[in-house]
């Protein structure tokens, strides 16, 4: 008789849990109601639109037909011309940071459709519809937008679930690209079971999910293209503020971080370049970043190999050249990778905080020369389209181009 009391007591607490996920997952917005009145109050602290960065273009002279027809050349290298059954996400990304969110006509081979003509406008929509990504970009994951108690989350790399390795590549990096790509916060999401949420959304729940723990680079330069909060508080009760995000980028040492330390100093021109529309850190701390994307000017000023190109150990960090650390990256790609990466954070920045303009022009005619060389290589290995985007992403402002135009693909 006591085995089949407990029997009892055991299915009921399986049926009552199986309730609680299913009300949970099926419920509306995916929180409580009674936290509503917390999330419109942070949701009055972002901004109806991101903040569009200030690019510094360099000079009159690149505006030739002759560098014109080099530019061309180089972004031909990335055209979005994928030869994979599932897209991964990343190249969603860097794809649409070059050509945009509705540039027409892109042609595209994923082997599903064959080969046909296709605009950006559907890579975008895998980051923003469940149909789409599907389609296109599901393979281990089902989804890489989800519910949680705080709005909606963005699947990453990091978050250890079987399969992640399919998802967003970096904390931040989602909202990076929506704010590159000028999508508003009430943009409409459309996910799994016919829900429907906003950006807003995924901006509040990575600004209340995030802790210091977690690398900053992008979830700075995302965030603060889009809060008009200079500080808040997580879901754990920590204040988080862009001022003590700065601190702890300003202080890391030349080479740490993502694709070999480069991320850090666009996070800082990133905030930077924000900040003077709107003030987010303070006056002091700015002056640190300002000094900071000097050292790093000098630096690389110094540090520059003679044909123009940044090398990979520019940092000049014992470990960046260890074999292990750069194992998936190309030898041919390490000075597309940092090159690429530093004149892109070099164009956020005015003149006085970066290198002198000769060592500008170097970087510049590097890539001008060697990413058309490097295209049937960036086609068959999709690890090598990653850093030659962020190259002709370097170019376009250089040339003072917000998208890659795609006249230039026939």
């Amino acid at each position: 008789m006591k085995q089949n009391i407990f029997y009892y007591i055991v299915l009921l607490s399986i049926a009552f849990s199986s309730l609680l996920i299913l009300a949970a997952f099926f419920g509306g917005g995916g929180h409580k109601a009674e936290s509503e009145d917390c999330f419109s109050t942070f949701d009055q602290g972002v901004r109806d639109k991101p903040i569009e960065l200030q690019v510094y273009p360099l000079w009159h002279k690149h505006q030739t037909p002759g560098f014109q027809e080099q530019l061309r050349n180089a972004a031909r290298s990335v055209r979005p011309h994928f030869r994979l059954r599932k897209i991964p996400i990343v190249l969603v990304y860097h794809a649409l940071r070059v050509w945009g969110p509705k540039s027409p006509s892109i042609s595209v081979d994923h082997r599903l459709d064959s080969q046909r003509e296709m605009d950006t406008s559907w890579l975008y929509r895998t980051l923003t519809d469940q149909s789409y990504f599907e389609k296109y970009c599901r393979f281990t994951i089902n989804s890489l937008l989800v519910p949680s108690p705080y709005g909606v989350r963005v699947v990453t790399t990091v978050d250890g679930d079987w399969g992640a390795e399919w998802g967003s590549s970096h904390v931040g990096k989602y909202l990076q690209v929506m704010a590159d790509l000028g999508v508003s916060p009430n943009a409409k999401l459309r996910m799994r079971h016919n829900r429907t949420a906003r950006l807003v959304d995924v901006i509040r729940d990575e600004a209340l999910r995030y802790d210091y723990s977690e690398e900053p680079e992008w979830i700075c330069c995302g965030l603060c293209r889009y809060l008009k909060l200079s500080q808040w508080r997580n879901r754990f009760g920590e204040d988080l503020s862009f001022e003590e995000l700065a601190r702890r980028l300003v202080v890391k040492p030349f080479g740490e971080g993502s694709c070999e330390g480069t991320h850090v100093p666009m996070a800082l021109a990133t905030l930077l370049n924000v900040n003077e529309r709107s003030q987010l850190i303070s006056s002091s701390m700015a002056e640190a970043i300002r000094a900071r994307l000097k050292e790093f000017s000098r630096h690389l000023s110094t540090h520059q190999n003679s044909d123009g190109s940044w090398s990979l150990n520019w940092h000049n960090r014992r470990n960046s050249l260890d074999g292990s650390k750069n194992q998936f990256i190309p030898s041919w790609n390490g000075p597309i990778l940092t090159t690429g990466h530093h004149l892109e954070w070099m164009m956020l920045c005015p003149p006085d905080l970066r290198p002198p303009p000769y060592i500008l022009d170097a970087a510049v005619l590097h890539l001008l020369r060697n990413l058309p060389d490097q295209r049937d290589i960036i086609e068959s290995d999709f690890h090598a389209y990653m850093p030659a985007s962020h190259a002709v992403r370097a170019l376009l402002y250089a040339f003072d181009y917000q998208w890659a135009c795609p006249d230039w693909l026939r």
